[in-house]
């Protein structure tokens, strides 16, 4: 009895310490990548536009010359747009490679279906 009362004594503080770093680690979310291009592109867009918001309020304060915010501006409205036309072209590769996978499991079935009427077909089984 006195072992088990030592081994419990020793065992409780043990979980308690762990327990924040196991459940941490079960919490991470395998499938929201942080590295992934598309994070990256998220954090492009968001840097582009708190750069706009800056900007904007810059120049409506006085610290930003016209040319300035006109040309700070024109740069975070490129990076704007570079950022939605990798977002487009990330889908439309995407929404390509749906369809030619879709292609390809059409033209596997059709080739996978004996053919009537030819004579040539196997029994199943047999």
């Amino acid at each position: 009895m006195l072992v088990l009362t030592a081994l419990l004594l020793a065992l409780l503080p043990a979980v308690v310490i762990l327990y924040p770093v196991l459940r941490r680690r079960a919490a991470i979310d395998p499938v929201d990548d942080e590295a992934g291009p598309r994070a990256e592109l998220a954090r492009r867009w968001d840097s582009a536009l708190a750069g706009l918001k800056n900007t904007e309020l810059e120049h409506s304060i006085g610290n930003l010359s016209d040319e300035d915010y006109a040309w700070i501006r024109e740069q975070h409205m490129t990076e704007a747009a570079l950022i939605m036309k990798a977002l487009e072209l990330e889908e439309s590769q995407e929404r390509a490679l749906l369809s030619r996978i879709e292609r390809e499991i059409e033209r596997t079935r059709a080739q996978s279906r004996p053919v009537a009427g030819n004579g040539t077909e196997k029994a199943i089984g047999g």
